[in-house]
């Protein structure tokens, strides 16, 4: 599935923000309590503002983190900052009630895992949990990517 969003911001969005978006927001979420980290893959890009192109990748077989990753950049994908996540999920929430989404672009290391953002909902409600970005994620999650 594929969704237009307009990105209009840069920054990471605040916590009280996320809490007053979702339905419940993970505690790993909260930068009095832990630092959030971009991918490596983020590391010197520039985000732009303006119109993104967003991916929610479904794979249809257990998928880890690290083969989503490679399957992105072979295709011409990247994953996404924080802020495109929010807006994605301002414009497009749709797709966030319907499974769960998992956003490899920025994680928190909790208890010694790292741990990376995931929308999950249904057909009313959506909220931001947090999960171990080394496992193997079932068969209906999604994965967000924007087009490079």
């Amino acid at each position: 599935m594929r969704a237009r969003v307009l990105s209009t911001e840069n920054v990471i969005p605040h916590y009280a923000e996320l809490c007053a978006r979702y339905e419940w927001v993970s505690e790993a979420w909260n930068p009095d309590l832990y630092t959030a980290i971009l991918h490596e893959s983020l590391q010197g890009v520039e985000p732009v503002a303006g119109q993104i192109e967003v991916l929610v990748k479904h794979f249809g077989r257990t998928t880890a983190s690290e083969q989503a990753l490679f399957w992105a950049a072979e295709e011409g994908y990247r994953v996404c900052f924080p802020h495109e996540r929010e807006a994605f999920v301002r414009q497009a929430l749709e797709f966030g009630k319907a499974f769960r989404i998992i956003d490899l672009g920025s994680s928190v290391e909790s208890f010694g895992a790292r741990c990376v953002p995931i929308l999950i909902g249904d057909a009313k409600t959506c909220s931001l949990g947090d999960d171990h970005y080394g496992l193997a994620w079932e068969a209906g999650v999604g994965f967000l990517f924007v087009v490079r």
